[in-house]
């Protein structure tokens, strides 16, 4: 127990983004822009709307958008825009500022995506995942075994989904794409994807979800780390050019972990930028 509550203080302590490489100035400028989802139809400070606008504002050579090549054997793109069956949210963004800018957009999500969710009940497991853990977190009598785990992990993971949901319906382009947020993001990721799979593998009671916590923090570090690579090659074939970036906000923080890392790459903020190259 002491062990696991000091990775906890660690944690707080620590939980930053290191520093990007230089650049040249042949690096291909990516604004990773963090999106709601059907939350922009519910808030006014980040509507569809205002993120058609931002993304014109910005000017990229082109808009990557969070969807895999196909979805159900159908095409997620049609003539470099998102189809229509799958309009609403931030693709009706993304093909309005694209049809204004009379640029292309991308599909950069894993191929065959939302089959490997139908096939594992991927977000059926995750449901059962979390009733699990919250009732276990909910009982007095789990309190004798593990005192500092309950103590910790039940606000911890309180206030990080808490504070995630406020900003997520109040706030701004500004808030949602700020490193502030970033960092309730990681804190809930680390405990879920790193802190819960050892509590778990020690706490008889807990002991059958071990393997359900790596499943979850292998898929998301995988997906993760192919939205990377594939950024990574739109990038390559538009060196001295800026591309947008839509992905859900949770994506922020590990995205830029994973293509700071990358030569040709700059990654910048939409409130960082100034002009882009023609």
């Amino acid at each position: 127990m002491v062990r696991f509550t000091l990775c906890v203080l660690t944690l707080i302590g620590t939980l930053g983004l290191s520093a990007p490489a230089a650049k040249g100035a042949d690096s291909t400028e990516i604004v990773l822009l963090g999106t709601l989802h059907d939350g922009h139809q519910k808030n006014a400070r980040y509507s569809v709307a205002v993120l058609r606008d931002l993304i014109v504002k910005l000017k990229p050579a082109a808009i990557l958008v969070e969807l895999p090549p196909a979805i159900g054997g159908l095409a997620s793109l049609e003539k470099e825009r998102i189809a229509g069956r799958f309009a609403g949210n931030e693709n009706d963004s993304a093909n309005a500022a694209a049809d204004a800018l009379r640029i292309p957009v991308v599909a950069y999500d894993r191929e065959g995506r939302n089959e490997f969710y139908r096939d594992t009940k991927y977000f059926e497991r995750q449901e059962q995942l979390s009733r699990r853990i919250n009732s276990w977190l909910a009982a007095e009598e789990n309190a004798k075994p593990a005192p500092a785990e309950t103590a910790l992990l039940g606000p911890l993971l309180g206030n990080a989904a808490r504070s995630r949901d406020y900003f997520y319906s109040s706030s701004g382009p500004e808030t949602i794409n700020s490193e502030g947020l970033d960092r309730i993001i990681r804190l809930k990721h680390y405990i879920w994807e790193e802190l819960m799979p050892r509590l778990s593998a020690r706490i008889p009671s807990l002991s059958d979800l071990a393997g359900e916590f790596a499943f979850f923090r292998d898929e998301w570090h995988e997906r993760n780390q192919i939205m990377a690579d594939n950024i990574a090659s739109q990038a390559r074939k538009r060196p001295g050019q800026r591309i947008v970036v839509l992905c859900g906000c949770e994506h922020r923080y590990i995205l830029r972990d994973l293509l700071a890392e990358r030569s040709g790459v700059l990654l910048k903020e939409f409130y960082e930028t100034g002009p882009s190259t023609p």
